[in-house]
């Protein structure tokens, strides 16, 4: 159990979920409620971690003046691993994203063109989440992809389906679900579909997948 603060607040306990747990871990989406853990980086500390990270990974220019920063932790992630989240934002990069920060260390940038929706899910059944983004890619003729980071393993994921059909994250009854729409300029031509994201084997690693919910040919 892991004590923090909370919406200003005394300290709140929330308890772990491990393997000894019958139950599964939600699937969450990041809209709110946002803590700042008195164990975490604070926005100064992150601020310079973020700028070493996008220096170290070649970004140019002012970064320190166009940065911007805002924490979007919350108590059930924190709680999970204590992993902290953060909206990074630089306009003239092309970079708009989330931190994730786990033990004072900005362990990577999930970014989009622009980041549309952030998410928290366990996929893999380890009853630690992950992050998953949806960002918008492209210029001209713009898609829409899947991010997402494995804080254990340290492993990342890119779904996408450009040119093809768009993936869009939503939540339903604590399973983190995709709507599936293909491409096309005649809206009587488009086709959807509903489906799960997983996490399966492929070639001997990790990948993202998504489970149909009906028929796909």
């Amino acid at each position: 159990m892991i004590s923090l603060y909370a919406n200003n607040e005394d300290y709140i306990v929330i308890e772990h979920f491990d393997k000894t747990s019958n139950n599964k871990l939600p699937a969450l989406k990041i809209n709110g409620n946002y803590i700042s853990p008195k164990d975490g980086v604070d926005n100064l500390e992150l601020r310079n971690l973020v700028i070493k990270k996008l220096q170290h990974d070649g970004i140019k220019g002012n970064i320190s003046s166009s940065l911007k920063i805002k924490e979007i932790t919350t108590k059930e992630i924190w709680a999970n691993n204590q992993v902290q989240l953060f909206k990074v934002v630089l306009e003239y990069a092309q970079i708009d994203g989330v931190a994730v920060v786990k033990n004072h260390k900005v362990q990577i940038i999930l970014s989009g063109m622009p980041t549309e929706a952030i998410f928290i899910a366990d996929l893999d059944n380890d009853y630690f989440y992950e992050i998953y983004t949806n960002i918008f890619m492209g210029s001209g003729i713009i898609s829409e992809d899947i991010l997402g980071y494995n804080v254990v393993s340290g492993k990342s994921y890119h779904l996408s389906k450009r040119f093809k059909e768009n993936l869009h994250l939503y939540i339903d009854k604590g399973i983190l679900k995709v709507n599936i729409k293909s491409y096309s300029n005649n809206k009587n031509t488009q086709s959807e579909n509903i489906g799960s994201l997983t996490v399966k084997e492929h070639n001997h690693k990790n990948e993202l997948f998504i489970k149909y919910d009906n028929a796909h040919n």
